[in-house]
C-alpha cells in the first residue's frame, strides 16, 4: 500500500509583495489540501476535472494556493492526491523530494511572483530513491550518485527492512523541510523584498492513513508548530 507523508511549511507574508486579493491564508490553504485528500481517499474526487473555461482562465494567469515539493514517483501526483484542479498547486517534482538550488529558486519564484501562501514537502512510502540511499550501492552514473547523496535517511533506523525504509522516508522529509528555514527566500537579498525575519514554521495537523490519504509528520522538536 502506498501512503504519502507530508510536512506543511507555513509562510507568513506581511510584506505587500506577497499580498494577494481573495487568497487563502496559510491555514486555509492547508485545510483545503486536507479536505481534498479526504475526498480522494474516499473515492469522491470533485475538483481535479478540467473544463475548457478553466483552461482559458489559466492561459491568463495562475494563482496556486500552495507550493508542493514532492517525489517524481508516478503514483504520487499531488493534484490527484489533494484533489486539486490545474492551476491550484505549484508542483516541484524530483526523485526523493530533495532540495537544491533549482528547487529553492523555484520555490522563491512561487512565493515572490505567484504569492503562494504555503509550502508542502510531500513524500511517500516505498520511495525508490530513499531505498537506494539505504542500500548504499554504487550508482551507474554521476548524476544518480549526486542525487542519492542528497537523500538523508537518518541514523539509528529499525533493523527490519520495511520499518527502516519507512523511517528513512520520514527522516528525509524532515531534513529537507528543515533546510527550507535557511534558504534565500527567508532573508532579504538583491533588492527582492522578502517577508520580515520570521522563521518558517511547520504545520502538523492530524490526518488518517488509508490508501493514499496522508500521514502528517509531527513537528520536529524545537520547531514552532501550528
Amino acid at each position: 500500500m502506498l501512503r504519502a507523508y507530508f510536512l506543511a511549511v507555513v509562510v507568513f507574508v506581511p510584506n505587500p509583495l506577497f499580498a494577494q486579493d481573495s487568497a487563502p491564508t496559510p491555514d486555509e490553504a492547508l485545510k483545503l489540501l486536507k479536505e481534498g485528500n479526504a475526498r480522494f481517499a474516499s473515492d469522491m474526487p470533485r475538483e481535479a476535472e478540467l473544463g475548457s473555461k478553466r483552461r482559458i482562465e489559466l492561459a491568463q494567469r495562475q494563482r496556486p494556493i500552495a507550493v508542493v515539493l514532492t517525489c517524481s514517483d508516478s503514483r504520487a501526483a499531488p493534484e490527484i492526491i489533494f484533489d486539486k484542479r490545474l492551476g491550484m498547486l505549484f508542483v516541484i517534482r524530483v526523485a526523493g523530494n530533495v532540495t537544491g538550488p533549482e528547487v529553492y529558486g523555484s520555490i522563491e519564484y512561487a512565493l515572490a511572483e505567484l504569492k503562494a501562501p504555503l509550502i508542502v514537502v510531500l513524500g511517500h512510502t516505498n520511495c525508490g530513491a530513499v531505498g537506494a540511499a539505504l542500500k548504499g550501492k554504487e550508482q551507474p552514473s554521476d548524476n544518480l550518485k549526486q542525487l542519492i547523496n542528497l537523500i538523508h535517511p537518518g541514523k539509528d533506523l529499525p533493523k527490519e527492512k520495511d520499518a527502516a525504509l519507512e523511517a528513512a522516508v520520514r527522516n528525509n522529509i524532515i531534513y529537507h523541510t528543515q533546510l527550507l528555514k535557511w534558504t534565500p527566500f527567508s532573508r532579504p537579498r538583491n533588492g527582492l523584498r522578502k517577508r520580515e525575519a520570521k522563521p518558517l514554521s511547520v504545520s502538523a495537523p492530524e490526518a488518517d492513513t488509508l490508501n493514499q490519504s496522508l500521514t502528517v509528520i509531527p513537528s520536529p522538536a524545537g520547531w514552532a508548530g501550528r
